[in-house]
């Protein structure tokens, strides 16, 4: 296996800091986290699509993915001699993900955009037919059904039967990149396409030529590469989340909550159990209905700032506990503590709900690195986070939450 390695570093090694080179560009989507969310790939497209939009492209992406399409050649040439400015981009219409319409040409566009695996809702293609057929009629529209995926996908028979084309995102990277080459785009809208072409390249198509490059050097050095990934360090262990747990069971500041539970590990500052004291039933038998709640991953230990679940209650009593859980949750929602790491979508009906999530250690901090014992590693990274955030989320809870007796 040395002999694998000592291969794999000296063959390889120029193109390796090519592959590294690579991943780290900076790409707006990943930074973002939404590289593979349909929702925001369809936003763009949208944008993209709409002649009049500020990227100063006209209609020249729009006709070129009409010119895709498999219609007749007459209806190809009156699209494409027409002035399509008056052209609707509808997003999320009765669900449908893109609708494109054209009242005065009379075409509609409708498309399914699907990237991740597996086809979309139960007969949602079929459903989008419907819609538009009820809508928009034959008579006076060239209606054009498109189910647009990273690659390409079968029809069932019924699908076939009302027309509906495949069109793939390789399809969509030849059309931007075309449309990148010739037309003068809105200068700051030159960034947002080549990022957005980049992004399809590396997360949605995999075909760069560094992700060329890292298949091959796989196929070359497959053993050494397997050993280094099942062999990657990694912050989770048994004996870590035992230690862990033991430390707070111990501990004079924290309340472990949940001492027996094999997963999760939850606390509270003594001083503020008083503040949460409400039997929800949400984790066995503690007296809470909040949780600082610790997570031991491979790649991170974090935490979340989580309220619970209302179980076993008569409905009245849940509706009594609803409304309290409601209150705690919007004032913590304003803490100035927790402003750096609040979450937005979360809603205090949820089950499980968490105002805030942040990372006590990753597997990538420098501090793993300098010291090897683990446990040693969460005490100093926990410190910090009592230091930074905890001690003044305390004092917000004693200064802008009241006790009560529910």
């Amino acid at each position: 296996m040395i002999e694998n390695l000592e291969k794999l570093i000296v063959e390889d090694s120029l193109q390796l800091e090519k592959i590294k080179a690579y991943i780290d560009q900076p790409n707006y989507l990943e930074i973002l986290g939404i590289s593979h969310r349909e929702l925001q790939h369809s936003n763009f497209l949208a944008w993209i699509f709409d002649s009049k939009a500020s990227h100063n492209g006209g209609s020249f992406f729009l006709k070129s993915f009409i010119n895709r399409l498999p219609i007749d050649s007459e209806e190809k040439i009156k699209f494409n001699l027409s002035n399509l400015d008056g052209t609707k981009v509808l997003r999320e219409y009765k669900e449908i993900d893109l609708l494109i319409v054209n009242e005065n040409v009379g075409f509609t566009i409708c498309i399914e955009n699907k990237i991740k695996a597996g086809k979309s809702g139960e007969n949602q293609l079929i459903k989008n037919y419907e819609i538009v057929e009820n809508t928009w009629t034959a008579l006076s529209h060239k209606n054009i059904y498109v189910y647009l995926t990273p690659t390409p996908r079968s029809f069932s028979k019924e699908e076939s039967d009302i027309n509906y084309v495949n069109i793939t995102y390789r399809e969509v990277l030849e059309i931007l990149e075309e449309t990148r080459t010739s037309i003068d785009l809105a200068e700051y809208s030159i960034p947002l396409v080549e990022n957005y072409i980049k992004n399809i390249r590396k997360n949605i198509m995999a075909d760069s030529n560094e992700i060329l490059l890292a298949q091959e050097i796989y196929r070359k050095h497959k053993k050494a590469i397997d050993f280094i990934v099942n062999n990657k360090p990694s912050l989770y262990s048994k004996e870590l989340f035992d230690k862990v747990n033991q430390y707070f069971i111990e501990h004079s500041v924290y309340e472990n909550l949940t001492p027996k539970d094999k997963s999760i590990i939850r606390i509270l500052p003594k001083s503020v159990l008083s503040y949460f004291a409400i039997s929800s039933n949400s984790w066995n038998d503690t007296n809470s209905i909040f949780a600082l709640e610790i997570f031991c991953e491979q790649d991170k230990i974090w935490m979340k700032f989580c309220f619970g679940k209302i179980s076993n209650h008569s409905e009245e009593r849940k509706t009594q506990i609803q409304k309290e859980k409601n209150r705690l949750f919007k004032k913590m929602k304003e803490f100035k503590s927790l402003s750096k790491y609040k979450l937005t979508r979360t809603k205090p009906e949820y089950e499980f709900p968490s105002v805030a999530n942040l990372s006590i250690v990753k597997i990538t901090d420098k501090i793993n690195q300098e010291i090897n014992d683990k446990f040693e590693v969460f005490k100093i990274s926990f410190k910090k986070i009592e230091d930074g955030v905890l001690n003044d989320w305390v004092k917000e809870v004693k200064e802008k939450i009241t006790k009560h007796n529910t």
